[in-house]
């Protein structure tokens, strides 16, 4: 793999330009392409839908486990690894962090799926010649991407059928690297980017960490993303239509969230869009800033949007379980009307904390967002009914499902609960610097789980 000193894209073009000390070369193989072709996918043009034709016969692992309501099903996704990739130990497909419930039958299950910003290591906190919050990036070119699934009941048989990389307004593919400079003296507002050598990237303005989908009733795809924290609705096809970001659309606050702590969560009403932030604000007043990043606020903010406004319009304050459950892996709006949240310590085995709870979002006690500017953060205690009333635990999964670390979607129906896990691309966060390799870890695999309801 040839060094990479620069990447740029023209605005018509769809080609990468690699510059290295020998050559030059133009790499026509797009990141859907990569995605595609290690999924198994055919990669017909970008206008057409891509199908799948030979990733369902490979065969996938399939596990019952007694649960509290019945068996738990955890089925291992059929995933490769992703070629043309430039790790000698290679980089596992997958990468989900959000779930969504397309279709249903008898028989079959559809469901949409989203990758993240792309395989990349852990977050390092200085380093030499490039600065502070340094993030690797293992595939720079990588491109988020909208996968969808079938899940055969009758036959428990699971397949990919098709995939769209997320593009920008030209029909781009968007990247995962970060999307602005950081500011200097504020390390915490958003990561460099650097290649598997330790080189620093270059930004990418309509970069996008996406962790979070919902379709809205007219067909439009809402996806959230932790950069900005923003919004970005999309058309079914993946075309980039708007972003909405603090200060326009978004009140100005999210902007102070914790590093790479945005949206986390989205989740699609009859008529409205709510969105949850990872974890709850800092009480510090920097945008972005380090002060006071361990000191939080004591509860999740729940943004209500109006989709056909497409801004927000009410913020719910739900209280903490536990300060330590400070994490949100995703959200879903049940059919009984709920808001579905699942929230975890990030921990794992003995240590592992894991709950499913829902909410009622009565419009006596939402609290409305007129002003898109300040940053004041200090809750209006003097409303009658300031923080929701209305929370109902629905399960603890820490018994049954503590091997995850990392639980990042959910899908809810009248009979189950649907989860699924970020599997970091197979990935355990190291990077050699002086080689390039980064080391693989055998046990992140990707799953879809099915847990019973009682009814």
């Amino acid at each position: 793999m040839p060094r990479l000193n620069f990447i740029f894209l023209k605005d018509k073009m769809k080609f990468l330009f690699l510059k290295t000390t020998y050559f030059a070369t133009f790499v026509a193989l797009t990141p859907f392409m990569i995605l595609a072709l290690s999924l198994g996918i055919g990669c017909t043009s970008r206008k057409s839908k891509q199908e799948s034709s030979t990733f369902g016969n490979t065969p996938h692992k399939f596990t019952e486990i007694s649960g509290q309501n019945g068996k738990i099903q955890i089925m291992e996704l059929p995933i490769q690894v992703l070629p043309q990739n430039p790790n000698p130990n290679g980089i596992l497909s997958g990468g989900f962090s959000a779930l969504n419930i397309v279709k249903k039958s008898d028989e079959i299950l559809e469901f949409r799926t989203l990758t993240d910003r792309g395989p990349n290591s852990a977050q390092i906190p200085y380093l030499e010649g490039i600065g502070s919050m340094v993030r690797v990036f293992l595939l720079p070119t990588f491109s988020p991407t909208l996968a969808h699934f079938q899940w055969n009941i009758k036959t428990n048989s699971i397949e990919f059928t098709n995939s769209i990389s997320l593009r920008d307004q030209a029909g781009i593919p968007l990247l995962g690297l970060p999307n602005r400079i950081q500011p200097v003296g504020n390390p915490d507002f958003i990561e460099i980017g650097v290649d598997s050598l330790g080189h620093r990237l270059p930004i990418a303005p309509e970069g996008v960490d996406p962790e979070s989908i919902c379709e809205d009733r007219d067909g439009n795809l809402w996806v959230g993303d932790e950069y900005g924290p923003n919004i970005l609705i999309f058309d079914r096809k993946g075309n980039h239509l708007k972003t909405l970001t603090p200060g326009n659309g978004i009140p100005r606050i999210y902007e102070t969230r914790k590093a790479n702590r945005g949206f986390e969560g989205i989740a699609c009403s009859r008529d409205k869009v709510y969105a949850m932030l990872q974890s709850p604000l800092p009480k510090n007043q920097i945008l972005g800033g380090r002060d006071g990043q361990n000191s939080t606020e004591s509860f999740f903010r729940i943004l209500e949007i109006d989709p056909h406004l497409k801004k927000a319009t009410g913020e719910f304050w739900d209280p903490m379980i536990d300060s330590k459950l400070d994490k949100i892996g995703d959200i879903s709006w049940g059919p009984d009307e709920r808001l579905y949240i699942l929230v975890q310590n990030g921990k794992v085995e003995k240590k592992a904390r894991q709950i499913l709870y829902s909410l009622a979002l009565p419009e006596s006690e939402k609290n409305p967002v007129t002003d898109f500017s300040t940053t004041s953060k200090a809750p209006n205690t003097s409303l009658k009914n300031a923080f929701l009333t209305t929370k109902s635990i629905e399960l603890d999964l820490s018994p049954y499902l503590n091997q995850f670390e990392k639980l990042e979607g959910l899908a809810v129906t009248a009979n189950e609960f649907y989860l699924i896990n970020d599997n970091d691309f197979g990935m355990n966060g190291s990077v050699d610097f002086a080689t390039g390799k980064a080391e693989k870890d055998s046990q992140k695999k990707s799953y879809l789980i099915r847990i019973p309801r009682i009814p």
